[in-house]
């Protein structure tokens, strides 16, 4: 019994064995293939035999009709061969058609999930750009307007220079003058530097300069458009600035 399942095992690897050889002899790959070219063989040779055996001996009645039903079944059974292979061919196109087509719709979809993701990453770089632009100018602008502001405040302490310079030299004094509000002063001493001494400014030279001017046109115009924002416009009506 041992004898006889190693017989076997040693038979199919002999067969196996033989099949690799002869599927390299017929350049196939597969064991269906293989049978289909070894039947094919075999229904060519035993053809040649039965033309062969007529040839040599004769064809008879008897033979002669065997030979001819076996020629026929042998073609029959070639067709058949033909037909199964036609229809596997068409069948491993068609598989082949629709796994192309699988292939074609999901790289499809993967170019347009790429496609979405390039233009969002393309969008979010143009309002990333956009707001870095923004940025930049907004701070170029708070820049420009504290230089402004700088320059205004530059402008202006030397408008207080001049101006306390000039209060100096109209009062033909070195002294440091004190300074008072203006609404408390009455109008006979607003010009007055000192009561003590009843010496007066140049008015003359005030008005040439026209320091006082732009010194308290800013101020007036700021206290009357803080007044009009605060308080109807009809109550202003009339009223009229007077400047030295």
């Amino acid at each position: 019994m041992i004898q006889r399942v190693l017989l076997e095992e040693n038979t199919e690897q002999v067969i196996l064995r033989w099949k690799t050889s002869q599927k390299a002899v017929y350049r196939v790959n597969s064991d269906e293939e293989l049978e289909w070219e070894l039947e094919r063989t075999a229904v060519s040779c035993k053809a040649l035999l039965d033309s062969k055996i007529e040839e040599l001996y004769g064809a008879s009645d008897v033979s002669g009709g065997a030979a001819a039903q076996r020629r026929k079944e042998l073609r029959e059974r070639e067709q058949k061969r033909v037909d199964r292979a036609r229809k596997r061919k068409a069948w491993r196109e068609a598989e082949f058609g629709r796994e192309l087509d699988r292939l074609q719709a999901a790289e499809k979809r993967l170019r347009e999930e790429e496609r979405e993701r390039d233009d969002a990453d393309r969008a979010k770089e143009e309002l990333e750009v956009q707001e870095k632009q923004r940025k930049e100018l907004k701070l170029e602008k708070l820049e420009a307007d504290d230089g402004l502001v700088r320059t205004l405040n530059v402008a202006q302490l030397a408008d207080n220079r001049a101006l306390m310079q000039m209060v100096e030299k109209a009062s033909g004094s070195g002294k440091s003058v004190q300074h008072m509000p203006v609404q408390e002063e009455p109008r006979e001493e607003l010009f007055t530097m000192s009561p003590g001494l009843a010496r007066k400014l140049d008015t003359t030279y005030l008005r040439n300069e026209r320091i006082l001017e732009r010194k308290l046109r800013p101020w007036l115009e700021r206290k009357v458009d803080a007044r009009r924002s605060s308080s109807p416009i009809s109550s202003f009506q009339g009223v009229r600035l007077g400047l030295i």
